[in-house]
């Protein structure tokens, strides 16, 4: 897959600009006149809307700018891409970053799309069975070599995050579900749901169900989630925030994409959050909001709070907003530590968030009440961890760990 190589980057159907690849796997992007005139920077801290060829030269994302990179999964959806290339005898080494969003195409998260697309990158709708699909995705995150089912594969090929999870369309009144999330058709919804992980525990998904209704309590704003009932056990599920009925999607930029941050290397400070929560959006209430997930991630123990998971949306003029939670969880981090650090702290207490909050232009009053309400809200885990089906294992596990702030 070597030469020139040229994709074409839309967005709810006009013309972005196009992505260039020398032979020497040099890449480059240039906005089309069109967008220039009517739409806005796709990436506001390194894509100005401007006319020229553009490089991205620090080699954060093997040459890709942050926005384009927010495109390719990691962890589970790179591990199915690299099976579909590896079935038709291409080694996933040789790939370049325009080989992969040729392979996602239009089912990325987002709104961007690649054209073309790789033929056959994009398995066709399948009615899917949402516990043999959680079947075979255990049996390929624990070392089957099988190649991924289509259903999988549709689903689960561009969905990032190290656990197996899947991208799907789900029809509420009938409790049918289609990897078809391009077109779904009347009725549909756009959901994740989560599969497990190797190393998690049966109950991974009540766990995580628990957490997002203790997240909301707290004043976080969280997209709908539910439990998925199946033969194969109950399965997380949380409703796109990128996708709205009729087909339309949102730009949506990680965090890291933004910043140009690997959220492999952990080198930043909730500071960084907090100070760009403002620079994009303009609006205090979106600080204060941001504070609240970093509290709480702190008091309930969600130590894999990395740059990629936390998200802006664009509307069509350009404006950003901080987008719904997702990937609220717990999590014991590497080394017991938080992925982001607080004012320097990777095991962070009331010391280091006061001091975060005052940074970032919040009272120490106001501060001291959005504490008040998440530690309010993870008093309760008892209680919600039973609603949801924890085991007591699994409570005993996760209760030990809340943090109670002085």
């Amino acid at each position: 897959m070597s030469g020139l190589r040229k994709l074409r980057v839309s967005l709810a159907g006009a013309e972005v600009g196009t992505l260039a690849e020398t032979p020497q796997r040099e890449i480059f992007f240039e906005y089309a006149s069109d967008w220039i005139r009517d739409g806005f920077s796709i990436s506001p801290y390194h894509l100005p809307l401007a006319p020229g060829l553009k490089q991205e030269t620090t080699g954060v994302f093997g040459g890709l700018f942050g926005t384009f990179d927010d495109s390719i999964p990691d962890g589970w959806g790179l591990l199915l891409m690299d099976r579909f290339f590896g079935a038709r005898g291409i080694r996933p080494e040789t790939l370049s970053p325009l080989d992969r969003l040729a392979y996602v195409g239009c089912g990325g998260m987002g709104a961007l799309e690649y054209h073309p697309e790789i033929e056959g990158g994009r398995a066709d709708r399948q009615w899917m069975d949402l516990a043999e699909v959680a079947a075979q995705a255990e049996r390929i995150v624990t070392g089957s070599a099988e190649e991924a089912l289509p259903a999988l594969r549709a689903a689960g090929g561009s969905s990032g995050g190290s656990r197996p999870k899947g991208f799907v369309a789900y029809h509420p009144s009938s409790g049918r579900m289609s990897s078809d999330v391009l077109q779904p058709g009347a009725g549909f919804e756009h959901w994740l749901v989560k599969f497990r992980a190797k190393e998690d525990p049966e109950d991974a998904g009540c766990i995580e169900a628990a957490y997002a209704e203790m997240a909301k309590a707290a004043g976080i704003q969280m997209p709908p989630t539910r439990l998925f009932d199946t033969r194969a056990g109950r399965f997380f599920g949380i409703q796109r925030f990128d996708r709205k009925p009729g087909g339309i999607r949102t730009h949506t930029h990680t965090f890291g994409g933004l910043i140009h941050s690997n959220f492999r290397h952990p080198n930043r400070d909730y500071q960084d959050f907090l100070f760009t929560v403002f620079s994009l959006t303009k609006d205090f209430q979106q600080v204060e909001q941001a504070f609240r997930r970093v509290v709480f991630n702190v008091i309930a123990h969600n130590r894999d709070d990395h740059v990629r998971n936390f998200a802006f949306l664009a509307d069509k003029n350009g404006r950003w907003r901080l987008s719904p939670a997702y990937d609220i969880v717990w999590s014991s981090g590497v080394r017991g530590q938080h992925n982001m650090t607080v004012m320097g702290s990777g095991t962070p207490g009331t010391g280091e968030l006061l001091k975060l909050a005052e940074d970032a232009g919040i009272g120490k009053k106001r501060a001291k009440e959005l504490i008040a309400e998440s530690m309010e809200a993870v008093r309760n885990w008892g209680a919600v961890a039973e609603k949801f089906g924890v085991s007591r294992k699994s409570q005993q596990v996760v209760g030990t760990t809340l943090l109670s702030l002085a």
